[in-house]
């Protein structure tokens, strides 16, 4: 099922599972996506770093937390420089995940996606930060 969403007591609306891309920009999540999305300042030469080491070739899956505050951050971020250097969206899965980041929701993503290329991932729910700087930094090369 693709597009879950719950109502929660603590956090309100809730996605959960694989999203599409264009569920981020609906109500509630476009209060917070398209601020960040949209006022994100991208660094150009990390962006023609990521077109030259073909950023297009890998598969990318994605984990937010629709309630978790770096997520709000990071995501729109990630989202706007993969709009950039127009990575194809069927190449992308967005799984999200409840406060549990249940291990049989992330073990069934990977599952369902293994491709025979090399799979980049960002877990926005342990190390929000992470991925985004390593795709904005020289440290390129480790990761691809």
């Amino acid at each position: 099922m693709v597009g879950r969403e719950v109502e929660t007591t603590n956090d309100g609306k809730m996605l959960l599972g694989m999203q599409l891309k264009s569920k981020f920009t609906e109500a509630p999540y476009s209060e917070w996506y398209t601020k960040e999305h949209d006022e994100y300042a991208m660094d150009q030469k990390a962006v023609g770093e990521l077109k030259k080491r073909k950023i297009n070739s890998y598969n990318i899956v994605v984990f937010i937390g629709t309630w978790c505050e770096d997520s709000h951050r990071d995501f729109p971020r990630l989202m706007k420089i993969l709009e950039e250097v127009n990575y194809p969206e069927g190449k992308m899965k967005i799984i999200a995940v409840n406060r549990k980041k249940s291990l049989r929701t992330v073990k069934k993503a990977f599952i369902t996606f293994r491709k025979s290329q090399p799979l980049l991932y960002r877990n926005t729910v342990r190390k929000s930060e992470e991925l985004l700087k390593c795709l904005l930094q020289d440290t390129l090369k480790e990761i691809l």
